[in-house]
């Protein structure tokens, strides 16, 4: 989370319990994935409590802090663009948004994996800045943040992680993609130095939603309301 280790850890384990019992909901092999969403938010926050532990220790950096940083900007580079298009190509039951959402898919690996490679080649620095953290290329100084390619790499990043959601037919989910654009564009624009970390943290509060779907509580809400 963009805030502290304490909030990051308690944000992992609320995400904990979340994803479990989204998991305990799954009727289906096929919606585990989607299910499990949660779960590895919940990861991706706990790999940055670690980071902030790292940022706020007295004693140099640790290997278990750089370990966290590389695995919070694989979550947020690589894993993302492949598991949330594939998480909804799974479920979706349309033939025609299917194909959309393999062609998504396929694209989120090309992005993701060429991205963290680059990560991996050039090397990532976590930095703490007005209280988030900030994830950059060491090849890639502070005042090429706001660099126009940037804003290109995120608008090409919101087409796995974002604009699959408005593809997928299962119900709710182009609300969650309408809650998500939102986010990515706010996000965007007010915190651009720390995006990666406060995208990430909305990006996890918004997969507590998942749970409404796959326990139909989103569904059972609506018919409630539409008999009013």
């Amino acid at each position: 989370m963009c805030f502290s280790a304490r909030a990051s850890f308690i944000a992992a384990g609320a995400l904990g319990a979340i994803g479990s019992a989204t998991v305990a909901q799954c009727r289906e092999k096929k919606s585990l994935p989607f299910a499990m969403t949660p779960l590895f938010f919940g990861l991706q926050q706990l790999c940055e409590g670690i980071v902030w532990l790292g940022l706020s220790a007295a004693e140099p950096l640790t290997p278990l802090h750089t370990i966290a940083v590389y695995l919070f900007c694989g979550f947020a580079l690589m894993f993302w663009p492949i598991w949330l298009p594939w998480s909804l190509y799974l479920i979706e039951t349309r033939a025609s948004r299917k194909r959309v959402l393999f062609w998504f898919v396929c694209f989120g690996a090309v992005m993701g994996i060429l991205s963290f490679a680059a990560a991996l080649y050039f090397g990532i620095t976590a930095s703490e800045h007005v209280r988030h953290i900030t994830y950059q290329l060491t090849c890639i100084s502070a005042h090429k943040q706001s660099s126009p390619w940037l804003y290109l790499f995120t608008a090409l990043y919101a087409i796995p992680t974002v604009i699959s959601f408005f593809v997928s037919t299962i119900p709710f989910t182009s609300t969650i993609g309408l809650i998500a654009a939102a986010a990515l564009i706010f996000v965007q624009i007010s915190y651009h130095m720390a995006f990666a970390s406060v995208w990430c943290f909305f990006a996890a509060l918004i997969s507590i939603c998942f749970y409404g779907i796959q326990s139909g509580i989103f569904g059972k809400l609506y018919k409630k309301e539409g008999r009013r």
